[in-house]
């Protein structure tokens, strides 16, 4: 399984290069057909907008073994929205790639964490391996930043040209669905392995009859499990998710990081435009945040060992909100790069760990639900304030958006301390 869940992780990398460079070259093109911050608000709540209604059928179908289907059908579109994106000319065109990118982003994400949850049942186990694959997405949103900068960076300064950028990452979506095509069908038997090893603690009996026993008892069991879990899942709704103890905590927290790294993505090339940083100084700053989640991931599981897990999640959210609130102030590119990377440092933990706590709030049988039941949280925020920011940033200033997203941080850590001390 650790070669599986390697290559799992690499496709991760790749899926994510394509979504987060997507996400960066997404502001620059907009604002090379005429648009402004309003227009990009927009255009990000329409990246969120189809994965809000597709959050939940997803996961009903991640949680009855179609993950393979959910995954590929989410690579397929990763190339599709990203050659979409690189053929417009005008703003509809750009918009409809966009929203397809967002469904790329959505089921690809769904099946993977649905394939991890499945795979592992214990707070530990979940924690490592969550940060693992969480460690892959960040490596490949540093990637798709520095690569969508480098790239952009190349065109004529007067007119940034995004065109070649975006057909790199269509490229590297093809990577991706050529490699992540048969990784997707080897889960199920995986899966089937990890249903059989749960039952194996279960079963008892002398050292003679063990082996024939365990044999025909696990394939049994797991059978009568696996179609009890299928019913379980399917009957899980929204509401009974939501109503579990400590999930609305673990939904704030969540909503809060995700929105304020979109903003980060979104907005960081606005005002670098507005106070003059080239494309380059403005990669620097971005990619400061994704590469210092990688390193906070990759020491996850050490940390962990060794300090409190409520402790660590506590000071994790807090330690984004200072940073964010100074921003409007900072204007010298290598305090924006200590800022970002600050809450890169933070966020690295709070994603893996907000996953583990979703998914230990539920039956095994409901995980991917839950975990959609997340993401849909997150997209529903999405969807909602990045309009309100743009609009704020055309009337206030771009700078409005960053003191926005640290309150939000800061509500979250209010919800953070009261649901861990529950």
């Amino acid at each position: 399984m650790r070669r599986w869940f390697g290559a799992l992780v690499a496709v991760t990398v790749l899926g994510q290069a394509v979504f987060n460079g997507g996400r960066v070259l997404l502001s620059w093109r907009v604002l090379d057909f005429g648009g402004d911050a309003a227009t990009i608000g927009w255009f990000t709540a329409a990246f969120s907008l189809v994965p809000l209604l597709i959050a939940m059928p997803a996961g009903r179908l991640v949680d009855s073994s179609r993950a393979p289907e959910v995954m590929q059908s989410g690579l397929i579109s990763t190339v599709v929205a990203s050659a979409v994106m690189a053929l417009s000319t005008n703003l509809p065109v750009l918009l409809i790639g966009y929203t397809a990118l967002g469904f790329a982003h959505m089921t690809t994400l769904i099946a993977a964490q649905g394939m991890v949850s499945h795979l592992r049942g214990s707070v530990a186990g979940l924690d490592s391996l969550f940060a693992y694959f969480t460690l892959g997405i960040s490596v490949g949103q540093f990637l798709g930043i520095v690569v969508a900068g480098l790239l952009t960076a190349q065109s004529d300064a007067a007119s940034v040209s995004t065109t070649a950028a975006l057909w790199g990452m269509a490229a590297v979506g093809a990577v991706a669905l050529f490699c992540g095509w048969p990784i997707a069908r080897a889960y199920r038997r995986f899966e089937a392995a990890a249903a059989a090893s749960r039952e194996d603690g279960a079963v008892v009996g002398s050292a003679a009859v063990k082996d024939a026993v365990v044999k025909d008892a696990v394939v049994k069991d797991a059978v009568v499990k696996e179609a009890a879990n299928e019913k379980t899942a399917q009957k899980a709704a929204v509401r009974s998710i939501l109503s579990r103890a400590g999930m609305p905590a673990a939904m704030s927290v969540s909503i809060a990081v995700i929105v304020a790294i979109d903003l980060l993505t979104a907005y960081v090339p606005v005002l670098g435009r507005e106070i003059g940083l080239s494309v380059g100084e403005v990669t620097a700053i971005l990619s400061a945040r994704s590469g210092m989640a990688v390193l906070s991931r990759a020491a996850m599981p050490t940390v962990l060992r060794r300090l409190d897990r409520d402790r660590v999640l506590l000071a994790s959210v807090a330690l984004g909100v200072v940073p964010l609130l100074l921003m409007p102030w900072l204007t010298e590119t290598w305090m924006l790069v200590v800022a970002t990377g600050i809450c890169g440092l933070a966020w690295g933990f709070v994603m893996p760990m907000s996953m583990t706590w979703v998914s230990t709030l539920i039956e095994s049988g409901a995980r991917a639900q839950a975990l959609s039941v997340r993401l849909m949280g997150n997209r529903l925020a999405q969807v909602l304030l990045p309009p309100v920011a743009g609009v704020g940033a055309t009337l206030v200033g771009t700078s409005s958006i960053f003191v926005g997203a640290g309150v939000l941080m800061g509500l979250a850590s209010v919800a953070a301390w009261s649901g861990t001390r529950r």
